[in-house]
């Protein structure tokens, strides 16, 4: 039986081009995301993070269905022999990373609370230089068509802007709380952290406190040892 390449994970760049490589290593973006998110889903037990990667793996199959809807090929001379029997309209990359930089950004503009509010415009520059890279990619290998690529971001960023809708006005206030109460919720320690305006800084505190608490305990006990065997 022939092997078959995975496409997401299958990038060629120019051998001894520094800037082909970089833009060519840009395409394991969506590998990166999904792996990024995924720990903090494990670690956080953050449901506004879950939301946002269920939303991200809901834009991925979408894209395959339209896909297979449209039915459109890719450019004709592609060189990747794993992209030639794939459809290309919409492109998945861009869709994926349009998707994850839009919702990102609006994480940080709606509801991250920066004791310096400077931060947010080069966090937002940032998210999106990393999808025109991204985009780029697509079109500099010849993996899609422009149209492919452009139509693939524009269905990513609205993809964003409506599950980002449905996360603030249907999830949070009436789906988060019934969830919070469940016994397996409680068990897992599963929350909504968006009730704390800076969990960092709050954790930062939380663990400042306990640090503090535990040293005054310690000072606390060792006179009274010494009292003892002085006795």
């Amino acid at each position: 039986m022939p092997l078959k390449s995975w496409s997401v994970t299958c990038i060629e760049f120019e051998e001894g081009d520094l800037f082909s490589f970089v833009v060519a290593f840009s395409q394991l973006a969506p590998v990166f995301v999904c792996v990024s998110l995924a720990t903090l889903c494990a670690f956080q037990r953050d449901l506004r993070v879950a939301v946002f990667f269920v939303g991200q793996l809901f834009d991925a199959a979408f894209n395959q269905v339209v896909k297979r809807i449209i039915k459109q090929p890719r450019p004709h001379g592609i060189t990747n022999a794993s992209l030639r029997t794939d459809y290309g309209m919409p492109s998945n990359h861009s869709e994926f990373i349009l998707f994850f930089s839009t919702y990102a950004a609006l994480v940080v503009l709606f509801r991250c609370k920066f004791q310096h509010k400077l931060w947010k415009a080069p966090l937002v520059v940032g998210l999106y230089l990393i999808a025109l890279v991204v985009a780029y990619s697509r079109l500099l290998f010849t993996h899609h068509t422009l149209e492919q690529v452009v139509v693939g971001a524009i269905v990513g960023f609205f993809m964003a802007i409506l599950w980002f809708a449905l996360d603030t006005y249907v999830f949070g206030p009436y789906v988060y709380p019934v969830i919070e109460e469940w016994s397996l919720a409680k068990y897992f320690y599963i929350k909504d952290s968006c009730k704390v305006d800076n969990l960092l800084k709050w954790e930062w505190e939380e663990c400042r406190k306990r640090g503090g608490a535990h040293k005054k305990t310690k000072l606390a006990v060792v006179p009274k040892e010494k009292t003892k065997k002085t006795r």
